[in-house]
């Protein structure tokens, strides 16, 4: 399953909605005449409405198909070709500092053990040029065949991504910009491709019209191609709705000061109905303190969640979440840096990160267990690796 937004022409996407009409008319039995044939001429008058909305809104029907079509578990990890010859050695895990690491370093660890290599993490990097260069020159002290660094700036650690370049270690990243000397299996492209889904998840449940958005963009880290995604995205699904962006710095998170931002931005402008982001974290304590606020009504949807994004979801105090699999990020990192390793194409790095809408009709899962992704991805990649 890949990223993306959808690419439906117009014409297909009401032949789409055309079929969901009839469908739903012959379920409702639609066919059969009513008293006065009321009933026939109710439902006919029902689907012409819907058929000339979707007809002059081809944007929003895409949108809804984009909602649906990724509500569904996800089946392709996106790598098919075996690998050629899986590498020895070890990985090093550059230890970002956000709260969403502690998951991606167990991912990494987790890939590192299926592909029978050793795993170790530099100190965590923190967010100033002087400690971000510190736990970059202890995780190549570690000697590692490959590097796995996502979520730091790669401005902030130049001199020490060319010293991974010269002595040939692949560094693979994901959450940051798309930069020289890495492999980025998250960048820029995919990044905003899936900001740009998930404000056609808000375009669709409003309807195309009536939402507006708070959106908390993640000053000085992320990829900043993600919030013009959205706006891309946010413009064509609903053109007439409103946008808001509030900058949030990465002091702030895990901090209540994050909350307070995002209260005081919807108390300035009530109209605020739905709130977004860069990711799960951003979102953590926000639906406390609106309550503590005596704000209701606000709908929110994450890219990926944790725990209590995923409790938020099945209490009701957060409407949606973009579900990644940090474990598989981990995986996925150390599939494209092997076949880097042993001549291969790495077959397609960006967009190919399986995703689901979790929401309270399909989140089945545990809370306190992450996303599953692909049914037995772990096993998949590793019978690519010429494992059990």
């Amino acid at each position: 399953m890949q990223l993306g937004l959808p690419r439906t022409p117009g014409a297909r996407a009401r032949t789409l909605m055309l079929g969901l009409v009839a469908a739903a008319l012959v379920a409702s039995g639609c066919g059969s005449s009513g008293e006065d044939g009321a009933t026939t001429a109710v439902s006919t008058a029902a689907a012409t409405a819907a058929a000339d909305t979707t007809a002059a809104d081809p944007a929003l029907a895409a949108a809804k198909a984009t909602v649906a079509k990724y509500s569904q578990v996800p089946q392709d990890i996106g790598v098919s070709e075996p690998l050629k010859q899986a590498p020895t050695g070890t990985v090093v895990f550059m230890r970002c500092s956000q709260p969403i690491c502690e998951r991606q370093s167990q991912g990494t660890e987790a890939a590192a053990k299926a592909m029978g290599m050793k795993f170790a993490e530099s100190p965590p990097q923190g967010f100033t040029p002087e400690t971000v260069s510190k736990a970059w020159k202890a995780g190549l002290a570690l000697k590692p065949s490959i590097i796995v660094a996502p979520g730091t700036p790669t401005q902030l650690y130049q001199a020490e991504l060319k010293q991974a370049g010269d002595a040939k270690i692949p560094v693979v990243t994901w959450s940051v910009p798309d930069a020289p000397g890495t492999v980025s299996i998250y960048g820029n492209e995919a990044t905003a491709l899936t900001q740009g889904q998930m404000a056609q998840f808000i375009a669709a449940d409003a309807g195309g019209k009536g939402a507006s958005t708070l959106y908390l963009n993640l000053a000085g880290g992320g990829v900043p191609a993600g919030l013009d995604g959205f706006k891309e995205g946010y413009a064509k699904a609903c053109p007439d709705c409103k946008l808001t962006v509030l900058d949030i710095a990465i002091s702030d998170l895990g901090r209540p000061s994050l909350a307070s931002k995002v209260v005081s931005a919807v108390q300035k402008d009530p109209s605020i109905n739905w709130i977004t982001g860069t990711f799960g974290d951003m979102y953590i304590g926000v639906p406390q303190a609106l309550q503590s606020a005596g704000i209701d009504g606000v709908k929110a949807i994450t890219i990926a969640g944790q725990q209590a994004n995923y409790e938020y979801i099945k209490a009701g105090q957060q409407t949606a979440d973009v579900g990644f699999n940090m474990e598989f990020f981990g995986f996925k990192a150390l599939d494209v840096a092997a076949r880097m390793l042993a001549g291969q194409d790495p077959e397609n790095t960006v967009g190919d990160i399986p995703i689901q809408f979790l929401t309270q009709e399909n989140l089945d899962f545990p809370p306190s267990e992450p996303w599953p992704s692909v049914p037995d991805f772990p096993a998949k990649f590793t019978a690519l690796w010429g494992g059990e």
